[in-house]
C-alpha cells in the first residue's frame, strides 16, 4: 500500500506541475483514495528526501527534480528501504528489494 500511495503521490505531483495547476499538501492527501495517515507519511518522506518541496508564500507542492531523474526504483528504494541487519532476513529482504527495484525501473514511472 505505502508503494502504491507513493507512485499516486508522486504521479499527481508531476502531472499537476506540468499542468500548472497548484497543489498543497492538505490538498493533495484529500485528493487521494489512502489513509490520512499514511498519505501524510508518504508525502513527509518525499519531502525527507528533497524529491519534493513546499513553496513558502502559498504552500504549492513542486518537485526538486525532473522527473526523468526519479524514477520507479528510486521510489521504490527509498519506500522499501534498503538498510537491512546483518542477518538471514536481512538479506533475504535486500534481495526482495533489489528484485522490486528493477523490475519497476523496466517498467517505469517515465515521463510521457
Amino acid at each position: 500500500m505505502q508503494l502504491a500511495a507513493a507512485f499516486d503521490i508522486a504521479q499527481t505531483i508531476y502531472d499537476n506541475f506540468d499542468n500548472n495547476t497548484p497543489v498543497t499538501r492538505r490538498e493533495l492527501i484529500g485528493s487521494l483514495k489512502y489513509d490520512r495517515r499514511l498519505s501524510e507519511a508518504i508525502v513527509e518522506k518525499f519531502l525527507e528526501e528533497d524529491i519534493f518541496y513546499i513553496v513558502q508564500e502559498d504552500g504549492r507542492l513542486l518537485p526538486s527534480r525532473p522527473l526523468r531523474h526519479l524514477g520507479s526504483g528510486k521510489i521504490a528504494r527509498f519506500i522499501l528501504g534498503g538498510t537491512t541487519p546483518n542477518s538471514q532476513g536481512g538479506e533475504e529482504s535486500l534481495r526482495a528489494v533489489d528484485a522490486a527495484c528493477a523490475a519497476v525501473e523496466e517498467g517505469g514511472f517515465e515521463e510521457e
